[in-house]
C-alpha cells in the first residue's frame, strides 16, 4: 500500500479560501502528534484448553498501513469479572509482533477477554484498543460453556449524510444490532403513521447487519419502519423527524471515482468547503461557491482501498453533512502471494507442504490453516476487515470479513458505512483545538528513566557506566550522563527474562561508590483497564453435570478430551 496519499485540490468554482484552513491544519496536527494506531491479532486457534500455549502474530497499523510509531506491544487477558489473569510485553518490529502466551492450567472454563494496545493508543480512547473474546475450556471445571441460543435484536434507521429533508429523495439504512447471532432472514416495510395500512416502501435484509430503501419524505409526515425476522419477531422503529430545510449529501463510490452531490434547501451560504480524509490525512479539498445539481468527482487513481470520509462545511467551519464510503470496493488492491502445493494428504497426521512465492518488498508472511466449513474461522473476521472496517468504527458488526471476500456485497458495505459515524476524531473538537493529552510518549523498545544520588543528593552532570546482562542482543555496556537533577534515560532494550545491571560512576573512588545510589523506573508500562468489559457473547456457563442443557458440540468435546489425554500422557512420560 502507498504510505503517502494524494492531496487533491479541486475548485468547483473560482475563488480563494485562504481563510478556510482550520480543518486542514487541525487534521495535520492530529496526524503529526496524535495519530491513531490500530491492532489486528491472528491467533493459531479460535478456542483453547487451559494450560495450552496461544501463538499469535499481531500487526500494528496507522492510516491503513504498518505503523512506524510504536515499538512496544502490550497484551493482557481478563476474565468476565475484569480480573487480570496475565500480561506480557513484546517488541514491535517493522509493525509486526510475534509471540506466545502460556495459559495457566488452573483457568476455569469460561470466555476470556484478550486486550492489546501500544503506548500511543493508551493516550486515546479505550474504544480503539484491541479486545476479543476467546473461549477457554477446562474439563475439570464445575461449570461448562455451552452456546447460548437466545438471541435478540434491535434496529436503528440512518438517512444518508444524516439528513432527512422534505422533498429530497434519501437512502435510508436499516441497521440491526444483535446480541448473539442475528436472524438469518429479515424484512420490513415503511408506513406513514397516520395511515398504517398503506406500505410506502419495502425492503429485505442484505445480510445480518443492514437493509436499505429509498424515500422522499413529505412535510409534517411521521414515518415508521416495521421489521420482522424469520422467527416472527417484530419491531417498529420511527424514522427521524422530517426537516423542512437542510443540506443533503449523496455519494457514489465507483471504480475510478468517488462522486458526491450536495443539495441545499436552506439559506444560501457564501461558499461550502468539502474535505475528504483517509484516516487523519486529507486527500481532497474543494471550495464550492455555487451548488449545481450534478455529481462532483474525486479521482481514486492514486488512493488506496480504505474508508473515506467526506464532510461538507459551511463558511464558518460548521459541519453540515458527512458520509463515509469505501474507496474502490469493486477492486480490492491486495497483493496475494502464489502458493504452490508440494504434498497434499487428507489422512490423519498426513504430511502437507507448500511453497510460497514471495512478493517484492514483502519480507515475511503469516500462514493460517483452518477448516473452511468452520463458522468460527477467518470467515468471521480477518486482517482486511480489521484494517478497513472494525478499526474505524465502534459498533459491533456481524461477520465483518464478509465485506471483503470474493462474494462480497458492495451495496451492503456501503449501507453499513451510511449507518456509521467516523469515530477516529470529531471535527468540532479538533477544529477548536481540543486534542488528547499525551501522557505516555512512545519510547524505543524497553526504556527506563533513572536518578543518581551521592550522599542522598542529586548527582548532576555525572557519567554513569552500566553493564546490562541479559539483553536479547547479549551483554551491553552503556554510558549515560545525568542532567542537572541527577536524572538520566536509556532505551532500546529487548529482553524476556530479568536482566542484571551493574553500575558505577565514571572516575568515582571507593569511598564515593559506597555513597552512590541509582533508582530506575520503567517507561511505557501497562495501563489499567478503565472501562467495563462487554457482556459475554454467544456462550453461557451451566453446571457440568446438568442434563437440562445441551452438551458441548461433539467436535469441541472430542478436541478437549484428546488434548486432556495428551497432557496426561506427557505428564506420565516426564
Amino acid at each position: 500500500m502507498k504510505r503517502i496519499l494524494l492531496f487533491c485540490l479541486f475548485l468547483a468554482s473560482s475563488g480563494q479560501f485562504s481563510s478556510q484552513q482550520s480543518a486542514d491544519k487541525a487534521l495535520q496536527t492530529l496526524n503529526e502528534n496524535f495519530s491513531q494506531e490500530s491492532i489486528y491479532i491472528l491467533t493459531d486457534k479460535d478456542l483453547y484448553l487451559s494450560g495450552e500455549t496461544v501463538w499469535f502474530n499481531a500487526m500494528v497499523f496507522r492510516n491503513f498501513t504498518k505503523s512506524d510509531i510504536s515499538t512496544n506491544f502490550f497484551i493482557e487477558i481478563y476474565d468476565r469479572n475484569k480480573k487480570q489473569i496475565l500480561k506480557k510485553r513484546f517488541p514491535i518490529l517493522n509493525g509486526v509482533v510475534q509471540g506466545s502466551i502460556q495459559l495457566p492450567e488452573s483457568l476455569s472454563e469460561d470466555v476470556y477477554f484478550f486486550r492489546a494496545y501500544t503506548p500511543m493508543m493508551s493516550n486515546l480512547s479505550e474504544d480503539f484498543q484491541y479486545l476479543k473474546q476467546i473461549p477457554i475450556y477446562n474439563p475439570d471445571s464445575p461449570k461448562k460453556l455451552v452456546l447460548d441460543k437466545i438471541s435478540s435484536w434491535s434496529a436503528t434507521l440512518h438517512p444518508e449524510g444524516n439528513s432527512f429533508i422534505q422533498g429530497i429523495q434519501s437512502k435510508i439504512v436499516v441497521r440491526l444490532h444483535s446480541t448473539g447471532t442475528p436472524p438469518s432472514q429479515w424484512e420490513g416495510y415503511v408506513i406513514e403513521k397516520s395511515n398504517p395500512e398503506k406500505k410506502i416502501s419495502t425492503f429485505k435484509g442484505l445480510d445480518g447487519n443492514v437493509g436499505i430503501f429509498t424515500l422522499t419524505p413529505e412535510k409534517d409526515k411521521i414515518y415508521e419502519a416495521v421489521i420482522t425476522d424469520n422467527d416472527g419477531h417484530q419491531s417498529t422503529v420511527p424514522l427521524p423527524k422530517v426537516a423542512e430545510i437542510g443540506v443533503s449529501l449523496q455519494v457514489l463510490s465507483e471504480k475510478d471515482n468517488v462522486k458526491y452531490k450536495i443539495q441545499n434547501t436552506a439559506q444560501s451560504y457564501p461558499y461550502y468547503t468539502v474535505v475528504a480524509n483517509i484516516g487523519d490525512q486529507v486527500v481532497y479539498k474543494a471550495k464550492i461557491n455555487q451548488l449545481r445539481d450534478v455529481f462532483q468527482a474525486i479521482p481514486t487513481n492514486q488512493l488506496i482501498n480504505s474508508v473515506l470520509q467526506i464532510t461538507v462545511f459551511d463558511d464558518k467551519e460548521n459541519v453540515l453533512a458527512s458520509r463515509m464510503c469505501f474507496v474502490m470496493p469493486q477492486n480490492l488492491l491486495v497483493s496475494v502471494p502464489e502458493v504452490k502445493a508440494k504434498a497434499v494428504s487428507t489422512e490423519k497426521r498426513g504430511l502437507n507442504s507448500f511453497d510460497i512465492k514471495s512478493i517484492k518488498d514483502v519480507p515475511n508472511y503469516s500462514v493460517a490453516v483452518f477448516d473452511p466449513e468452520d463458522k468460527k474461522s477467518l470467515q468471521d473476521e480477518n486482517l482486511l476487515s480489521s484494517l478497513w472496517l472494525t478499526s474505524i468504527i465502534k459498533s459491533k458488526i456481524d461477520r465483518p470479513a464478509q465485506y471483503f471476500g470474493e462474494k462480497r456485497n458492495i451495496e451492503a458495505l456501503d449501507a453499513l458505512l451510511i449507518s456509521e459515524q467516523w469515530k477516529m476524531f470529531d471535527w468540532k473538537e479538533i477544529i477548536s483545538g481540543k486534542y488528547p493529552t499525551i501522557i505516555n510518549q512512545s519510547s524505543k523498545y524497553i526504556s527506563y528513566k533513572g536518578r543518581v544520588t551521592v550522599n542522598a543528593k542529586p548527582a548532576a552532570q555525572q557519567n554513569l557506566i552500566m553493564l546490562v546482562d541479559g539483553d536479547i542482543s547479549g551483554n551491553q555496556i552503556m554510558e549515560v550522563e545525568t542532567d542537572s537533577n541527577g536524572e538520566f534515560f536509556f532505551d532500546n532494550l529487548i529482553f524476556e527474562k530479568p536482566i542484571k545491571i551493574t553500575y558505577q560512576l565514571n572516575g568515582a573512588n571507593a569511598a564515593l561508590k559506597s555513597r552512590t545510589n541509582v533508582f530506575i523506573n520503567p517507561l511505557n508500562t501497562f495501563i489499567p483497564l478503565k472501562k467495563d468489559l462487554p457482556a459475554v457473547e454467544k456462550y453461557k456457563l451451566v453446571d457440568r453435570n446438568s442434563s437440562s442443557e445441551a452438551s458441548q458440540s461433539a467436535e469441541i468435546t472430542k478436541t478437549i478430551e484428546a488434548r486432556k489425554y495428551k497432557k496426561n500422557i506427557t505428564k506420565k512420560l516426564l
